[in-house]
């Protein structure tokens, strides 16, 4: 279980994110982050599924709550953060960055003058008819 805090990685933008930042009562593992970091494009995203990490691990601990006591329980406090931290991705578009494959037109180009290339058997506009539509109009 590795711990680094260091402000110019992503890692520790991630814990600068939700609140990680003290090796003794850290949340998550470095590797765990990286995973996040991984599965989701950019620090927002990977900040939220952390978020919802440490939720789904707080869970599975009941409440200890005492009476006269008004505190809020920290997965009430997450939850509140985890929202925020998607508004902020949603806002910033991090989150609407998605890839799409494409060929670019210099590959489509140099695919057409190439004379090994497979032409396809389909192309755009094969089955326009020259002229009116009915033949019957001239």
């Amino acid at each position: 279980m590795s711990f680094t805090y260091t402000l110019s990685t992503d890692i520790g933008k991630v814990r600068l994110n939700i609140g990680d930042t003290v090796s003794g009562t850290a949340k998550l593992t470095d590797e765990e982050i990286q995973i996040a970091l991984t599965d989701h494009v950019g620090v927002l995203p990977a900040s939220v599924r952390c978020v919802e990490w440490i939720i789904a691990g707080l869970a599975k601990t009941p409440d200890r709550s005492v009476v006269g006591i008004n505190s809020t329980s920290p997965i009430d406090q997450y939850n509140t953060l985890l929202e925020s931290l998607r508004s902020r991705s949603l806002t910033s578009g991090a989150a609407l960055t998605a890839y799409h494959g494409t060929t670019s037109q210099d590959r489509i180009d140099e695919a057409e003058d190439d004379d090994d290339f497979v032409k396809p058997t389909f192309t755009v506009g094969m089955d326009d008819i020259d002229g009116p539509a009915d033949p019957s109009v001239e």
